[in-house]
């Protein structure tokens, strides 16, 4: 026997009814072929890599199962490709015999995957506070030079004017 998983992508907006319509018609596939599928489950979803057809997030379903005949495999691609519903898929081959999954480990799974996103939230936010308070202290800084600079004596700035008129002029009589 030969293992193999098979990750395909759906549009993201669907509805549990509507992803539940594409494994049970993925299924059909498999039992026409009489190929026996071990798993077969929503993964989740996830952001993309790259827009697919517009979508920046895409709902991931994994499906392990064990063939013989090396034409299903072509077959399934075939079928996956033409299905309107499957954004994208990939199939490779398994050294052993993947474990079943239980539908509560998925859950767990997926419970987990949102907790990861609250703590990616939870980092996002304390970046932009970091930001926005190295922005402040940035503009506090050129608020004190300036106001620093605006100090200064007329007689200073005038000073320092003719310096650089007097500057000027030795540089053009040089030339």
């Amino acid at each position: 026997m030969r293992y193999y998983e098979t990750l395909y992508i759906v549009n993201p907006s669907f509805e549990k009814e509507r992803l539940n319509k594409i494994i049970e018609t993925i299924n059909g596939e498999f039992d026409k072929n009489k190929v026996k599928v071990i798993n077969h489950y929503v993964w989740g979803k996830k952001r993309l890599a790259y827009p697919i057809l517009n979508h920046k997030y895409g709902t991931y379903i994994m499906i392990h199962f064990e063939s013989v005949e090396r034409q299903f495999l072509m077959n399934l691609g075939m079928f996956l490709k033409l299905n309107t519903s499957v954004m994208r898929h990939q199939t490779v081959r398994l050294d052993k015999q993947p474990d079943v999954v239980e539908p509560h480990e998925i859950m767990v799974e997926n419970e987990m995957s949102e907790s990861d996103k609250t703590i990616n939230e939870q980092e996002v936010s304390i970046e932009e506070t970091l930001l926005s308070d190295n922005a402040n202290t940035k503009n506090e800084e050129n608020t004190e030079k300036s106001e620093n600079d605006s100090k200064e004596s007329p007689e200073e700035n005038l000073q320092e004017e003719t310096d650089d008129e007097s500057i000027k002029s030795v540089q053009q009589e040089e030339i």
